[in-house]
């Protein structure tokens, strides 16, 4: 009774943050429509009633197939609701901010409550859960982000060799192309240890920690070359080209994935399969030649991410919600929002990692002078604070 009740007080205290945020001030537009945002909030439900109705003993990894499911059940209502009813402050302040306090206040339980997101180091066999935790914590998160990066509208130079836009497309070479899906989402099928798909897991992991803040700091512009073609293969192709925005290109992901699953594969199927793909992201006309070659050139970092210091020294909660935090900025900053907004959003940002330190009433002062400024109107207190800047230097030459 305890948790329905913080539940249904943690989702009146949100839907009134999202109706206070001035609509004026979030100029990003809406994402999804209401079948999307239906599917998301059933699905946000099941996942809560599942935590909610059954307590199971021991380790709750043991027994949920997703990890968290209030955590993940709130941030999918989030999603449904502000979709539903094409909220952008929902969607773009209020559930990111959920998702990162979510994830803070799982990371800060004892580790004996945390329910256990990889597989065991030993050489058992994969159980059936560990194979669909990998599509809800890896391939979910990495279309999930991809996607909120193509549609931040970079515009990004291309990295590219002069020859390469007179190069012709083969339609055909797309059925190869697309093969990079497939072989990401049953990659846990090809694993024969715990210790492949764990390894698997952390490299993809880096990678994403890595290869993003690429695509949102330097961003990079994908080829559209003309194609003449119309047979079925073609509008396959089609259709990746129009769902996908043409960029965040460099390095290829694609080419990145091939070397990550084939590595479970035999040596020469690996690199036979790593090529096949390289040639595809260059002959589709989905990448430049150079994003292929970046692509392979950081592949033995990922590989072994263990070779990277940072990654060992960092604390990965505050390196996740310091990227998180300069993503979502950096996407307010680029659509015109007001400084209000973005100085609130900083502040909450702020009251996050406060909470990582268990500092819980600094915690709490920073997410509401946060909630206040994303709240405000753009034009309200800036002439203030510019009135107190002028006033503060005036006394500043007088004396």
């Amino acid at each position: 009774m305890r948790n329905f009740l913080n539940f249904a007080l943690l989702a009146c205290l949100l839907v009134a943050w999202a109706a206070a945020v001035t609509p004026a001030n979030v100029t990003l537009a809406p994402y999804g429509n209401p079948p999307i945002g239906y599917a998301f909030t059933i699905s946000g439900c099941v996942l809560i009633a599942s935590r909610l109705l059954r307590n199971p003993a021991g380790n709750p990894a043991d027994y949920y197939w997703i990890p968290y499911p209030i955590h993940a059940g709130l941030v999918a209502l989030s999603i449904g609701i502000s979709m539903i009813f094409h909220s952008a402050p929902g969607l773009w302040l209020v559930t990111p901010f959920l998702a990162a306090a979510c994830a803070t206040t799982a990371s800060v339980q004892p580790d004996a409550a945390k329910p256990r997101l990889l597989p065991p180091d030993n050489d058992a066999r994969p159980t059936t859960r560990d194979g669909i935790r990998f599509l809800f914590i890896v391939v979910i998160p990495w279309l999930a982000i991809f996607e909120f990066t193509s549609h931040m509208r970079l515009h990004g130079a291309a990295f590219r060799f002069p020859f390469e836009d007179h190069l012709p497309v083969y339609a055909w070479t797309a059925l190869i192309y697309e093969t990079s899906y497939l072989t990401v989402t049953f990659a846990p099928t090809w694993t024969r240890t715990n210790r492949q798909l764990r390894q698997l897991m952390i490299t993809s992991w880096v990678a994403m920690l890595i290869v993003y803040p690429i695509y949102w700091f330097i961003p990079s512009a994908a080829p559209r070359r003309p194609m003449i073609d119309d047979s079925w293969i073609a509008h396959l192709l089609v259709r990746e080209r129009t769902g996908v925005a043409p960029t965040a290109a460099f390095p290829s992901f694609h080419v990145l994935w091939a070397i990550f699953v084939g590595r479970l594969w035999p040596r020469w199927i690996w690199f036979g399969y790593t090529s096949v793909i390289a040639v595809s992201c260059i002959s589709t006309g989905m990448h430049y030649i150079p994003d292929v070659l970046a692509a392979i050139a950081i592949s033995p970092l990922l590989l072994e991410p263990n070779r990277l210091k940072f990654i060992r020294t960092a604390h990965p909660e505050r390196l996740a919600i310091m990227i998180f935090l300069s993503l979502l900025l950096l996407r307010l900053w680029i659509s015109g929002c007001p400084l209000t907004l973005i100085t609130g959003v900083f502040a909450l940002g702020v009251s996050i990692l406060l909470m990582l330190d268990n500092r819980r009433r600094s915690a709490a002062v920073a997410a509401l002078i946060g909630a206040i400024l994303t709240t405000l109107p753009g034009q309200t207190i800036l002439p203030k604070l510019a009135w107190l800047f002028r006033c503060v230097s005036q006394a500043t030459e007088s004396s």
